[in-house]
């Protein structure tokens, strides 16, 4: 019961940083700023973001829930009222686990109890504080209840977990992921009637008004190295 009492205030505190928390969001550079239109000549539309007016970073994506652009966006998560991001991803994964973890010992210990219809102690020091313990529909009750409360939350924390793991292991994100798997053909085709020149001259725009830096995504070198880059690098482009 300890050990569960401890996961269970850590699951509370990882709730409330990851809530607090600042998900990686886009501010405008501290130097020259340029008018929208200037900028729509001089880079690719889809480095912009016209709501914050701002040039986003290869894995930025505005949020239309928070109103504002937030780096290696994950998604906006409804259960904690915030957006998951390059900041705060690891608290994200802390607080899921602590969640899978907590509803896992929880039902375990309620499955155990359901056999349990009396109190085994002699002259226990709690026994003023047992109403209706020994009554065993009240019993079967909480205890069966509870299982089935746990397992309801076990399974989809469970693949919440999983799908974490899965992206820290390829250093993509869940919004990538899906963003891949739902790219069309039209895409392609559509990019390759564009001139090379053309692109390669507003890429090297955007990577100049960034101060030199992409932004994009490092190539893939092994599940350790593309954890460690989820993990560590926090620096936001701005």
């Amino acid at each position: 019961m300890l050990s569960t009492s401890m996961i269970s205030i850590k699951l509370l505190l990882s709730f409330i940083f990851v809530v607090r928390s600042n998900p990686g969001y886009i501010v405008p550079a501290s130097g020259p700023q340029f008018e929208m239109k200037e900028l729509m000549k001089r880079v690719p539309s889809k480095k912009l973001c016209p709501y914050c007016k701002v040039i986003k970073p290869e894995r930025a994506v505005h949020c239309h829930i928070c109103n504002k652009c937030v780096d290696r966006y994950e998604g906006h998560c409804m259960w904690i009222d915030n957006c998951v991001g390059r900041k705060n991803s690891n608290l994200y994964f802390m607080w899921i686990f602590y969640v899978w973890l907590d509803v896992f010992l929880l039902g375990w210990i309620s499955m155990d109890s359901i056999r349990v219809t009396r109190c085994e102690i002699e002259h226990c020091v709690y026994a003023s504080l047992c109403l209706y313990c020994n009554w065993l529909p009240l019993h079967y009750l909480v205890t069966v209840g509870d299982m089935v409360i746990c397992f309801f939350y076990f399974v989809p924390s469970g693949y919440l977990c999983w799908m974490q793991f899965m992206n820290y292991g390829r250093g993509e994100t869940t919004n990538e992921r899906f963003a891949r798997n739902n790219r069309t053909a039209s895409t392609g085709s559509e990019l390759d009637t564009r001139t090379s020149s053309s692109i390669m001259l507003q890429n090297a725009d955007a990577e100049a008004l960034l101060g030199g830096h992409k932004g994009k995504r490092p190539a893939k070198k092994g599940c350790w190295l593309n954890c460690k880059q989820m993990c560590c690098n926090k620096r936001i482009v701005s």
